[in-house]
């Protein structure tokens, strides 16, 4: 089958060629090549192989007695060949600067495997097995992300695009995207139950499906009290088979030949499995050998019977496409353990395609604080895709949607926790994403808003974030939404969080550096398409929006620290307004005249929380009669205005005398200087409740 082998092409060629030998220095085995070292057979498939001998030939060299057809061939091994599997043809599709990883199926596949991301244009097998079309320039892809993102090279420099792959084992049954926290799930018993299936025990779910190929390895023996079970079968049941020279080889050659099990689950027991051999009565008895027991400690179990899963291989979280590429082959390596640096890329995985999603149009971040480097509310907000065609990816999700916020510039612009006083979240702070919870998102964001009076912003199931330094610093966090309960197209969304900016302006012209510092990115179907994006907003800093101001070098008018701004009324440090009720504080400069309030100065009085107030623009305001006598205090200006312009009116802004030439202004507020001011025409949110974590 020249589909299956290159070699020998036709049956009596295959006997000329490729007749069985033991000519020297090949004394002790049966080489098929003629005597001919170059006369190799290469497998073109992978897949699981029959190898068949026949011992009686007749002169012209084909099988005695009826060539392929003759009784006289004799079945002496099943093989496994290594490789990726072919039909269906793999694909993967993901979207441009998002962090992904994938799985293959193959067989025969171990944790020594590599694969390579190489372009279109290229063929696995070129430059010696050894394909130099992964570079950056072809691919445009990066690895080491998200810590530590490289460029690949060429094959000459030292990031070549080698991508570990995994498969999980009975040491690490389960972990995380970058290959870490290994959980175990060991062999507990081993017992033959028919003359075709064995059944296996493991200690907790395996999470195998029907079809997917295993070997058993180490801390499964016969059982000492049995007389039927053999070496032969032991190795049979491991599906692990020892080469007969493995006591005179080269060191670089195998030990072992695998022929992996082809498994079946047990309905309604996830803890057991069946694999497809078996013996006749008297049937072979095995036992789990617990390694590393302590007979003083009962609650130590030992290190069970160990597996090895051979149908999937997963690389880390580590990928990252930085412009759309279509059609790029993923090549893949075989690896064993005498030779595991060893590369050599033999075949072609599939097709990786990398894609541009939509853009989010409307995705702005404002600002409360003009002073940098003084944390304080801000408000991200975004709209999601109108369109049918990019908007149904919401509504078609059949797992959970999630939203991924980055803060791309964290050194310029970066979240802060939701304490009053702002405190940081140091670099090192992160939580996983199965540490995922609703205390986290508390943690991190002030508010959450929709548009969408009748659903409003979905409750997210949790929030988890994490944060990195090197040559690209940022801070990702992400929240993710129950089933069917996520974003919806065409709505407007707001995420009020503390923040921080600094260090934004040029020195000299005190204009920003540049415009944006965040990206939002609703993501896809958790399950189905993990890595794809449904949008991408870059945020900018909303440009009919106020941008931070650096600090002045001269004198600047600041709120006294203990008693600036003080509430007037009230019990209990609460003060419950109604309609109609005007709001009253006391107003105190700074102690020193340099840091004095005085005409012409403007005061900002946030409500909070941000998106539930919404009063009239226009408001009145002046000073109590029978406060404070000692300065003048005259005509106060009040007006309304949005953190984010066009929507909400949910801040008071108070100037201080000097819009009109007659009036005589506001005196100088300073020391113990302090004024009663009285705030009318505020329209009360409709409704809300007391925040609570």
């Amino acid at each position: 089958d020249a589909q299956l082998i290159s070699g020998p092409s036709d049956e009596g060629a295959a006997s000329f060629n490729y007749a069985g030998t033991t000519t020297p220095p090949e004394t002790q085995r049966i080489v098929f090549n003629a005597g001919f070292a170059a006369r190799t057979i290469v497998a073109q498939k992978a897949g699981r192989v029959a190898i068949c001998y026949c011992g009686r030939v007749d002169d012209s060299g084909l099988c005695r007695d009826g060539g392929d057809l003759s009784p006289n061939w004799r079945m002496v091994a099943q093989m496994n060949i290594k490789g990726p599997r072919m039909l269906p043809q793999q694909r993967w599709t993901f979207s441009t600067m998002v962090t992904f990883r994938f799985a293959y199926a193959g067989f025969g596949l171990s944790e020594y495997d590599k694969v390579r991301i190489i372009d279109f244009s290229g063929k696995c097998t070129d430059d010696n097995f050894n394909p130099n079309r992964a570079a950056y320039e072809y691919t445009f892809i990066k690895i080491d992300c998200p810590t530590n993102c490289k460029r690949v090279n060429l094959t000459t420099g030292p990031v070549p695009g080698n991508l570990v792959t995994r498969v999980r084992t009975a040491a690490c049954s389960t972990f995380n995207p970058n290959h870490g926290q290994c959980e175990r799930n060991d062999i507990t018993q081993v017992t033959v139950i028919s003359e075709t299936q064995t059944e296996i025990v493991f200690q907790k779910a395996h999470g195998f499906k029907d079809g997917d190929e295993i070997t058993l390895g180490d801390n499964i023996a016969c059982d000492p009290t049995d007389t039927v079970c053999t070496d032969e079968a032991l190795g049979a049941v491991k599906g692990v088979y020892d080469f007969q020279d493995i006591g005179n080889k080269d060191y670089q050659a195998p030990s072992t030949y695998a022929t992996p099990h082809v498994l079946s689950t047990v309905p309604n027991q996830p803890n057991r499995a069946r694999i497809s051999i078996g013996w006749p009565e008297p049937r072979p008895k095995f036992a789990v050998i617990f390694a590393g027991t302590d007979p003083n400690r009962p609650d130590i179990i030992g290190q069970g019977g160990l597996w090895t899963h051979h149908s999937e291989g997963i690389t880390k979280e580590e990928i990252t496409g930085e412009q759309a590429r279509a059609n790029m082959k993923v090549c893949w390596s075989y690896g064993r353990p005498e030779a595991p640096t060893a590369i050599k890329y033999v075949e072609e995985v599939g097709l990786l395609t990398i894609t541009d999603p939509a853009v989010m149009e409307e995705a702005t971040i404002s600002i409360s604080a003009l002073k940098m480097g003084v944390p304080a509310p801000m408000i991200l907000q975004f709209r999601t895709a109108p369109s049918e065609q990019i908007g149904l990816k919401y509504d078609q999700a059949v797992d959970s949607l999630r939203l991924k916020v980055i803060f791309t510039h964290p050194n310029q612009l970066d979240i802060r926790k939701t304490d009053l006083d702002g405190p940081e979240i140091s670099d090192d702070e992160s939580v996983d994403f199965t540490q995922a919870s609703q205390q986290t998102c508390g943690k991190l964001f002030l508010e959450l808003w929709s548009e969408d009076m009748e659903r409003g912003f979905p409750l997210p199931k949790g929030c988890y974030f994490r944060s990195f330094t090197g040559a690209e610093p940022r801070r990702e966090i992400e929240l993710i939404f129950e089933p069917k309960s996520g974003l919806r197209k065409n709505t407007i969304y707001q995420m009020v969080f503390n923040g921080v900016i600094k260090d934004v302006l040029a020195p000299i012209t005190n204009e920003l550096t540049q415009d944006t510092f965040m990206q939002v990115i609703p993501m896809d179907d958790l399950s189905l398409r993990p890595y794809e994006a449904i949008e991408r907003g870059i945020v900018r800093i909303h440009p009919d929006g106020p941008i931070p101001k650096s600090d002045p070098v001269d004198a600047q008018p600041e709120f006294n620290k203990q008693t600036g701004f003080k509430l007037v009324g009230g019990y209990n440090n609460l003060l419950e307004l109604q309609s109609g009720d005007m709001l009253s504080f006391e107003l105190m400069g700074g102690e020193k005249e340099g840091n004095k309030i005085e005409s012409g100065c403007r005061i900002r009085i946030f409500l909070w929380p941000f998106t539930q107030w919404q009063t009239t623009s226009s408001c009145t305001a002046g000073c109590i009669v029978g406060g404070e006598a000692s300065f003048l205090c005259e005509h106060i200006q009040c007006d309304a205005e949005a953190i984010v312009p066009g929507m909400n009116l949910n801040v008071i802004k108070l100037t201080l005398g000097k819009l009109n030439p007659t009036w005589q202004g506001f005196g100088e507020l300073y020391n113990f200087r302090k004024a009663r001011i009285r705030v009318g025409a505020v329209t009360m949110p409709p409704g809300g409740f007391f925040a609570q974590r």
